[in-house]
């Protein structure tokens, strides 16, 4: 009804104050994702931008629904101690009725191409200033085969950079140098579109942003001329193994890994897959990765300037 509609337009707006509009972090992490997404599914938020929870209509709402909540367009997902007999029957007694609909694929959703590096300031209330760095680079979704393991690679420097204390970055720049208090990155290969390998850190100097800009640049330099050893290697692919292992654990940590992997049209063979292809990683190819993908002009930077 209309009033259950104003009623949590309400409630919706409130949350998107409450987490993002009065949350600096928040608010540099929406604008560095709309400037280093740009033109992509991705460069909105899924709260949506105010002016979007504002103008929204209930039509609007029914209409979303009819275009895309149907069954040929449903991962159902049960896991545990269940006879699959009964579920199939039980799926098809409450879901078999409903007729399915096409669905229109979606046009080509690929990131324009960057023609610079592109640096954005977001000025906030905040304590300590935050910086934000990261390129736009392929999911398994969207590599063309020949480059489907430079993939596997970038997953693991993820983990060579910042995963842990021993991570290189961490060693580095936060405890050697001391021009960062914290620093962390992140790339989900199992994306519906194309990805982005992303760094968030907080620099040691309050006023001086860009020598972590500077430093973090340094240090992907450092591994591009010169190999990680192959203990280093090993120990990383130990690590992102086990957790991968562990990420499957209970019957929900299952069925949620598989209702996901099959909403963006991958299998569950293909989360098997990244085990072994995760070992057959060398030293050489994150060189060819570092080297590939991470060339200045195609980096977005934002920058967190307190006020």
């Amino acid at each position: 009804t209309e009033k259950d509609f104003v009623s949590e337009q309400k409630v919706i707006l409130e949350e998107r104050r409450m987490r993002t509009d009065d949350d600096p972090i928040s608010l540099t992490s929406e604008q560095f994702s709309a400037a280093l997404k740009l033109a992509t599914p991705y460069q909105d938020p899924v709260i949506g931008w105010e002016r979007d929870i504002l103008n929204i209509k209930s039509s609007d709402m029914r209409q979303w629904y009819e275009t895309w909540y149907e069954p040929n367009n449903a991962v159902i997902v049960v896991a545990g101690d269940v006879v699959a007999d009964q579920v199939f029957e039980l799926a098809n007694k409450y879901f078999g009725k409903i007729s399915p609909k096409k669905i229109n694929k979606n046009k080509n959703l690929s990131p324009v191409p960057q023609l610079g590096k592109k640096v954005i300031s977001v000025k906030a209330k905040a304590k300590v200033p935050t910086l934000m760095m990261g390129i736009q680079v392929p999911s398994l979704k969207t590599a063309v085969k020949e480059d489907k393991g430079d993939l596997y690679a970038l997953h693991l420097l993820s983990e060579i950079l910042t995963g842990g204390q021993s991570a290189i970055m961490e060693k580095s720049l936060v405890r050697e140098q001391q021009v960062a208090t914290s620093i962390r990155s992140s790339y989900d290969l199992f994306s519906k579109y194309d990805s982005s390998f992303v760094f968030f850190g907080t620099p040691a100097d309050k006023s001086n942003v860009e020598n972590l800009e500077k430093a973090i640049y340094k240090s992907l330099l450092d591994i591009a001329n010169n190999p990680i050893s192959e203990g280093t290697l090993s120990s990383v692919k130990a690590r992102v193994i086990a957790h991968n292992v562990y990420a499957i654990e209970s019957p929900e940590d299952k069925a949620y890994l598989i209702g996901s992997l099959s909403s963006v049209g991958f299998s569950w063979e293909d989360y098997i897959e990244f085990v072994d292809k995760i070992r057959k990683v060398s030293s050489k190819q994150i060189q060819g990765v570092v080297k590939k993908y991470f060339v200045e002009d195609k980096f977005t930077i934002a920058k967190l300037i307190p006020t």
